[in-house]
């Protein structure tokens, strides 16, 4: 057997998952959730990249949650409203009007699946279990970035040190001074 490097290029595996950046996707799928903990009522987004050839033709996907509670209405409103402006379903979204959650959100359904936008999607960092690596959550900012894919020369941009919410790692050094000043070790 003869071993060789000549012409190895590392290829980065293509997952599943959408990852923080400025993101071209379709809403392929609305629907109406409630929270685990108080049962407030919601609303799950899920959305879908461009088709990937190493996915199957499937594109890579997310999801993003807005929820119908009195307080968290005008956030949901206005997220829903920049969603719809940018899909240039605007009119069709303000004709809606509905009296329960659910109704709404089946009513808004159709409405938002299948045009894709681009968006700028953020990322929140989540501890790895089990000795796994931390891995990065794409999510929508509060307000959502959304434009049509109508724009040539897009207005959104992407900083990773501002759009990926990293977590706290503890500064090991301050912890043992704190250690020292307490002077109860048992040695």
């Amino acid at each position: 057997m003869e071993f060789s490097t000549e012409g190895f290029e590392r290829k980065e595996k293509v997952g599943e998952y959408v990852k923080p950046g400025i993101v071209e996707m379709q809403i392929t799928k609305i629907e109406y959730f409630e929270s685990s903990r108080q049962q407030t009522p919601g609303i799950k987004i899920h959305f879908e990249g461009k088709p990937i050839e190493e996915l199957g033709g499937n594109g890579q996907k997310m999801e993003s949650d807005f929820w119908l509670s009195e307080k968290a209405w005008p956030y949901t409103q206005g997220s829903l409203c920049d969603i719809a402006d940018a899909l240039e379903i605007r009119e069709k979204l303000d004709k809606v009007k509905v009296k329960g959650e659910e109704e709404y959100v089946l009513a808004i359904s159709d409405i938002f699946t299948g045009k894709f936008a681009r968006y700028l999607v953020q990322g929140e960092e989540i501890e790895g279990n089990d000795g796994k690596e931390n891995w990065v959550k794409a999510t929508l900012p509060l307000y959502p970035k959304v434009e049509s894919m109508d724009v040539e020369e897009t207005k959104l941009y992407f900083d990773e040190n501002k759009h990926i919410q990293k977590l706290v790692v503890p500064d090991v050094e301050e912890m043992l001074e704190g250690e020292k000043e307490k002077d109860d070790l048992p040695f």
